[in-house]
């Protein structure tokens, strides 16, 4: 094998192995990488406001950057506080939610019976035996209002450290570099500073787009709570793949808690189909997809392997933390290979003749030069 075969091979080892590396870290550290991560998405997003603030304003650097944080946390307070009084007013209309979900469920049990010749009392004592399985309150879950709790806390304090420390943290990469590089880190961290807040911007323009489709179309067919339900859908559509079939599960329960009519059910996942197939079609390309160009494959691929290493945050941060690779990727002659697998630019031909495997050109090569020995 020639030396550049070698070469070769060495890189894609160490490319492998660095990439195996980061998932490792990701899997052990999640918890404390994750708050980090989304502190780092919001003080790139917020940076410009702060910016407003100091330059504009003439505002002193600390108290910018405090005004800008306080700003982010009113927005989302806000959005809470809409969120508990829909849940309250929800709550508030329990008695007539279970008469409904009762008749709903004797209407199930009927068909059923009618069906598969079980009664009602049998298919009573297999639900309490699989019931009594399940763990209401597990663990898990606990864990998982916990860290909700503390990233609360942690992510806003991240924030503003983090633009605090803008100028030492970038000083502090110039520093890793050599000279020669350091115009190729700059462009790096310009790129990276647009596709994260283009993201982000796009994605709160599909958040506004998709609560407003999906309200409207809960409204026409008759479905209570279709403010709460249309907002708890554009959420939730953030968990790519997974997150809008949890908010037709949830919009489905609800409807039929509201009404007597199980056909109900089918109007609501003809109105988030609809809307994915626009959020799919027309906002993702047009709003998202403009700025982050990863295919559909890796989209996939990212957010299993997210959720498998860090549940939903993993999930959620899959796409913005692929874009940023893909970014690092394109810039470094090593690992652009990489950054093109990840791309959305799909060649519409290749000659297959042209390409030689290292391995098998090196063997037409020695067995051409045995036979000039001969």
């Amino acid at each position: 094998m020639e030396p550049e075969s070698n070469n070769a091979v060495i890189r894609a080892a160490s490319a492998f192995f660095i990439i195996g590396f980061i998932l490792l870290l990701i899997y052990l550290g999640s918890d404390i990488l994750f708050p980090l991560i989304m502190a780092l998405l919001f003080a790139i997003l917020l940076r410009p406001i702060s910016k407003f603030f100091n330059e504009k304003l003439k505002l002193p650097n600390i108290i910018a950057i405090g005004l800008t944080v306080l700003l982010a946390l009113f927005v989302m307070s806000g959005v809470v506080l809409f969120m508990s009084q829909q849940i309250a007013e929800f709550m508030n209309d329990l008695p007539s939610i279970k008469q409904n979900l009762n008749q709903n469920v004797w209407h199930v049990q009927n068909w059923i019976y009618s069906k598969f010749g079980m009664t009602i009392s049998e298919q009573k004592t297999y639900i309490d035996s699989t019931m009594s399985e399940v763990d209401v309150i597990s663990p898990s879950s606990v864990n998982t209002i916990t860290n909700g709790v503390m990233y609360m806390i942690l992510i806003p304090i991240y924030t503003f450290l983090i633009l605090n420390y803008r100028s030492l943290l970038l000083g502090f990469f110039l520093k890793l570099v050599a000279k020669k590089d350091i115009e190729n880190l700059q462009e790096i961290v310009t790129k990276i500073k647009s596709v994260v807040r283009s993201y982000i911007i796009g994605l709160l323009i599909e958040v506004v787009i998709v609560a407003s489709l999906t309200s409207l179309g809960l409204w026409i067919i008759g479905v209570p709570y279709f403010i709460f339900l249309g907002v708890l859908t554009a959420f939730l559509n953030l968990i790519p793949y997974i997150g809008i079939m949890a908010a037709c599960t949830i919009s489905s329960f609800i409807a039929i808690s509201g009404s007597t009519d199980p056909s109900l059910i089918v109007a609501v996942v003809a109105v988030n189909v609809i809307v994915q197939f626009i959020d799919n079609n027309i906002l993702i390309p047009m709003v998202v997809g403009s700025k982050v160009s990863v295919n559909a494959l890796t989209s996939m691929v990212g957010v299993i392997v997210g959720g498998s290493l860090a549940g939903i945050s993993g999930m959620f941060l899959a796409i913005p933390m692929i874009a940023i690779l893909k970014v690092i990727f394109d810039h470094s002659p090593t690992l652009k290979p990489y950054g093109y697998l990840m791309g959305d630019t799909v060649p519409k031909s290749l000659d297959w003749n042209k390409i030689r495997l290292p391995v098998f050109y090196s063997k037409s090569k020695d067995s051409v030069d045995n036979k000039q020995e001969e």
